[in-house]
């Protein structure tokens, strides 16, 4: 792990397990992992491709200048919320930010990222 500011928004971080670009990474036993569920909360996008404890390039959501590449695990549309597993955030979901082209699964979507923000359920009356 890398301490200090980083101004961009880019870092490195040591991955714990294999990481894919454009992957969402959460933070687990002081490394990076994938996301596992539509609720994880996602801190970084996987810029390069990385086994196990090697070094791998992030952007950190919320703080990387710009837009960001995000690997779709299903198909998107322009505009659709994505959550951490890169497919279309419903209620309940944490939503990572919005796709601004569309994708279908195993393609990379330029995303408007932003900090892991939850989807609020709606009340029930």
């Amino acid at each position: 792990m890398t301490k200090g500011i980083h101004t961009n928004g880019l870092m490195t971080r040591t991955a714990g397990a294999t990481v894919e670009r454009g992957q969402l990474l959460k933070a687990s036993a002081g490394k990076v992992v994938p996301c596992t569920a539509a609720t994880d909360v996602a801190l970084f996008i996987a810029l390069g491709d990385a086994n196990a404890d090697e070094l791998i390039p992030v952007a950190a959501l919320g703080a990387a200048e710009g837009t960001q590449l995000v690997k779709a695990t299903a198909a998107v549309a322009a505009g659709d919320p994505i959550n951490p597993l890169g497919t279309v955030a419903a209620e309940g979901d944490v939503s990572v930010g919005r796709a601004l082209e569309p994708a279908t699964a195993d393609e990379l979507a330029e995303v408007a990222h932003q900090v892991a923000t939850k989807i609020p359920v709606p009340a029930t009356i």
